[in-house]
């Protein structure tokens, strides 16, 4: 039994919890349920000992082992779903009980990639699994299906073994309703409130990706997948056919959003290639933005060169002045070579052209480059070639990712084979130096701090070329570290 005894929790001059008192008795699961802000997560924090309370007791719960969800995934971000479970269950449990586990909420086939890289609702339920996998006493659920479909339920079982320990949940109210604030037994209570509720959820399809600079934006697809589809080293959108959302779908996930977050300050336009989309579907999306959400300072958008053909200079034009303020493009190499072997599908003076196209129309030119694509058989080749498109280009940002090999991709199959070298760090290091060597792209901001990069470097070109090259420098003889690649998540 666990008893709580006349307990009050106050945040400055907010009183959350008010000599709040309660009785749990063994082997249930309750569901706490009330409207935002009426104090169900200061209740489950004070239960689990991470807060103390400004009056009052909890018994029952010391020495109890805990597991919990939080409302925030709190996943170790560049480590795979399969190492975040790791670092909780060690090795209680094998690698085809993990698989099991994660087939039995939907997430199959991407159990090695880092977690960062999954969409909301699948770092979700690695969340979920990761707190039903632990060894636990107590566990404890806030709000748990936060950014599911509503009719995503937990699994009854996991690893074969049926979770009918105790359980606390909490979910917020229905607006509308009587605010049942209080505690009910068993988690039917809460799946009923799930199915049953008013708002939807937007609607996401397969994995999710954007730029690192759009970390905190709001995503929406307005596309599936990616136009092109077909770069050897890309394994993106793999698993998708590209399609054009229906606008009316697209335009009704704005409404959705609106309701569920009060300030919305980027928004950026997923997936692959969302500058195919027709003008007349872009221009009604980018006022649907306009209207419902004034204060988004910044409407992204991932570009191709195919894309930004089919537009004209006034179109582009157009679609900046109705709000669009940024395309990212990905140049990858400025050598002709290797991007026919990466099956880029256009040449380095056609990316270079659409670029500049992109800044006539005054908006901000965002453009990628991967570090070590040409491997050691081709680098100075493309760190020359690549510096010499950029110059060209004189991108408002220049972002340098580094290589990465992934399954069932071509470019797997050639490093296996030894068609193609990879890079260790330090040669990683000599080829981005010797493109600061012959970049001259005044007023580009530069930045190599990825997730995927060894060696963190920032800065604005050409003003900052020396101070990168010399960290460069420091790192190649031993005075700076490179990131292992543990950190990276490899």
């Amino acid at each position: 039994m666990i008893e709580i005894n006349q307990l009050s929790k106050t945040y400055g001059e907010k009183q959350v919890l008010c000599r709040f008192s309660a009785s749990f008795p063994e082997g249930e699961t309750i569901c706490i349920m009330g409207k935002s802000g009426c104090g169900k997560t200061t209740l489950l924090r004070l239960m689990m000992g991470l807060e103390p309370p400004d009056n009052g007791s909890i018994c029952g719960v010391q020495g109890k082992r805990i597991s919990a969800v939080f409302q925030e995934d709190r996943l170790c971000e560049n480590l795979s779903a399969v190492s975040n479970i790791r670092l909780v269950c060690a090795n209680r449990f094998s690698r085809p009980q993990i698989e099991q586990s994660f087939a039995e909420v939907g997430l199959e086939g991407c159990l090695e990639q880092p977690v960062r890289e999954l969409s909301g609702g699948m770092k979700r339920r690695v969340a979920i699994v990761r707190a039903l996998l632990a060894d636990f006493d107590l566990l404890f659920l806030d709000e748990p299906f936060k950014g599911l479909d509503p009719e995503t339920e937990p699994p009854r079982t996991c690893c074969g073994k049926p979770l009918a320990r105790r359980f606390f949940w909490s979910a917020t109210t229905p607006e509308g309703s009587n605010g049942c604030r209080g505690v009910s037994s068993g988690c039917r209570t809460h799946l009923s409130y799930l199915k049953n509720k008013e708002r939807k959820s937007m609607r996401y399809t397969g994995r999710v990706f954007r730029p690192p600079s759009e970390a905190y934006s709001l995503i929406v697809q307005a596309t599936i997948g990616c136009s092109h589809n077909k770069c050897a080293f890309c394994n993106m959108y793999k698993e998708k056919q590209f399609r054009v959302r229906p606008l009316e779908e697209v335009l009704e996930d704005f409404d959705i959003a609106r309701a569920s977050y009060p300030q919305i300050g980027r928004v950026f336009l997923a997936d692959g290639d969302a500058l195919i989309l027709p003008q007349e579907h872009l221009l009604k999306i980018l006022k649907k933005i306009r209207e419902e959400i004034p204060e988004c300072e910044r409407v992204g958008i991932y570009s191709s060169p195919r894309s930004i053909k089919s537009k004209t200079p006034e179109q582009l034009a157009e679609l900046h002045q109705a709000g669009l303020g940024i395309a990212y493009l990905g140049l990858e190499s400025g050598n002709e070579e290797i991007l026919a072997l990466m099956n880029k599908g256009e040449t380095a003076a056609e990316i270079v052209e659409a670029g500049r196209k992109i800044k006539d129309a005054g908006l901000a030119l965002s453009v990628t480059v991967i570090n070590g694509l040409g491997g050691a058989e081709r680098w100075e080749q493309h760190a020359v070639d690549t510096a010499h498109a950029l110059s060209a280009m004189k991108p408002d940002y220049i972002g340098l990712l580094t290589l990465r090999v992934y399954s069932g991709t071509p470019l797997q199959e050639w490093v296996q084979n030894g068609e193609l070298t990879l890079m260790d760090p330090p040669a990683l290091a000599r080829e981005t130096r010797l493109l600061l060597e012959h970049i001259d792209s005044e007023g580009s901001v530069f930045r190599s701090n990825h997730a995927s990069n060894y060696l963190p470097l920032a800065g604005t070109l050409n003003a900052d070329c020396a101070s990168m090259i010399a960290q460069l420098d420091k790192a190649l003889a031993g005075k700076r570290r490179f990131r292992s690649a543990v950190e990276l998540g490899f």
